[in-house]
């Protein structure tokens, strides 16, 4: 910061304490002065710094001082695009909205005849986003709320909490827009980073990874409402790595897709992964009876255990029960329970007798069970899963479908487009998972396009 800057601080926060003549006589009062002071502070040192870099802009041809009444600036500067020459036309305003106030920023417009393009050096100089109203780091507030409720109550929480005026529509705007943009390529970034390791040898995998006991992998489907009043079916994907006793070792991870199955599964196999699937000591996924669960876990994580939800296979044995038992609750019941305990322990030979004794070879639930069961078998020696000390259970993924979409999509009234539901969907999954830091470090370091636009 230039000395003459701080000058004009000085100045300015004198000034702003001299109009503060109201006495404190309560701790409302107390507080209510020290924000306004505050809130003025801020957007004084904002102006002013936003005014020092605007006169460091190093497409001036010499230095000036504030105050100026006009000032020399490069005449040509190297063209973005194409390299060549680009021409100064104008100076252009901008307005950004920062955590910290309103910035307004003049800046030198340069044109170039060759890609018919202009743009503002300063604004690649400054960090700012091409179209965007918003500093990145007001943007990724608005992301984190937008993300936890719904976009016009998550603004007004944002203007409660800093006194930032923003609109849900603005917020979705930026959300379908820019963010979209931002997360598609922090996705596809994991992605390159981690799939080539599937295929190194031992030796080669890098020792930074994560090396849990074990990891488990569970997917699910759950129906989207879309703004054309169709239901698609979001796919959702939860990476928990365990110790062998249970406790957890790293918060569980998230991924999400709206579309192909071949699509999500490169998305869960790149975040299982980054959360040490090379490295773990037991590799597990658990699933329901979905088709395209199974396709991807055998592609994708070919030496993973493979278990089929123990809650879904008891339904079967439920459904038989209600058939056979009616309103008969004492013995359906006690039937039920014993066949349970059979299938929990892998006692098959009692459990196939007992099904034989119903004598209704015939019985549509039993005919259902029977087929399913066949097709799952080697995914059901429930006793050897126990005795190893893991899960039966698919109730993480169910839960994580709840968590991430159904507690944010599926509102009263909601509807969605494809890309405004999966980029939600994909935030939720970065706040919920521990991951917001390493995305917002990832937003952080991208490179800025500045400002391009025709003349």
């Amino acid at each position: 910061m230039t000395e003459q800057t701080k000058q004009r601080l000085r100045e300015r926060f004198e000034q702003i304490l001299a109009a503060q003549y109201k006495k404190a006589t309560t701790i409302s009062d107390i507080e209510q002065i020290a924000l306004d002071i505050g809130g003025q502070i801020k957007q004084a040192a904002t102006e002013e710094v936003g005014q020092e870099a605007q006169e460091i802009d190093p497409q001036r041809e010499s230095e000036t001082t504030r105050g100026a009444e006009s000032f020399q600036r490069a005449t040509r500067v190297c063209c973005p695009g194409c390299q060549g020459n680009a021409w100064f036309k104008m100076q252009r305003v901008r307005s950004i909205q920062t955590l910290a106030g309103m910035l307004t920023l003049e800046r030198a417009y340069y044109h170039c005849k060759k890609c018919q393009k202009g743009f503002c050096p300063l604004d690649t100089r400054l960090g700012l986003e091409q179209g965007s109203f918003y500093s990145p780091a007001l943007a990724q507030e608005i992301c984190a709320l937008s993300a936890s409720m719904p976009y016009e109550l998550a603004m007004q929480t944002l203007a409660r909490l800093t006194k930032v005026v923003v609109s849900g529509r603005s917020a979705q705007r930026l959300a379908t827009g820019l963010v979209a943009q931002i997360v598609s390529d922090f996705v596809d970034q994991r992605e390159e980073q981690m799939l080539p390791l599937a295929y190194l040898p031992e030796e080669k995998i890098p020792q930074e990874l994560p090396e849990p006991e074990v990891l488990y992998l569970q997917a699910d489907g759950i129906h989207t409402p879309m703004e054309d009043g169709s239901w698609k079916e979001m796919k959702v994907a939860v990476v928990r790595a365990e110790y062998f006793d249970g406790r957890e070792m790293m918060p569980s991870h998230y991924i999400s897709h709206l579309g192909e199955a071949a699509t999500f599964g490169k998305h869960w196999e790149a975040l299982a992964l980054s959360c040490g699937s090379l490295k773990s000591k037991c590799l597990v996924v658990i699933g329901d009876g979905a088709t395209w669960i199974w396709n991807l876990a055998s592609t994708h994580f070919p030496r993973a255990v493979q278990i089929l939800d123990f809650y879904h296979a008891s339904e079967y044995v439920s459904a038989v029960a209600r058939a056979v038992f009616g309103e008969q609750e004492a013995q359906k019941s006690a039937w039920l329970a014993s066949r349970l305990h059979e299938l929990k322990h892998s006692h098959w030979s009692s459990f196939w007798f007992a099904l034989a004794e119903l004598n209704q070879p015939t019985l549509e639930s039993l005919v259902s069970l029977r087929t399913y069961f066949s097709h799952h078998a080697s995914r059901m020696e429930y006793a050897s899963y126990l005795k190893r000390g893991l899960c039966i259970g698919s109730g993480l993924a169910e839960s994580s479908c709840k968590r991430i979409v159904s507690d944010r999509l599926k509102g009263s009234g909601m509807h969605w487009s494809v890309l405004g539901a999966e980029v939600i969907a994909r935030l939720r999954g970065f706040f919920l998972g521990g991951e917001w830091d390493v995305f917002q470090a990832f937003w952080n370091a991208r490179p800025r396009r500045g400002d391009t636009s025709p003349l």
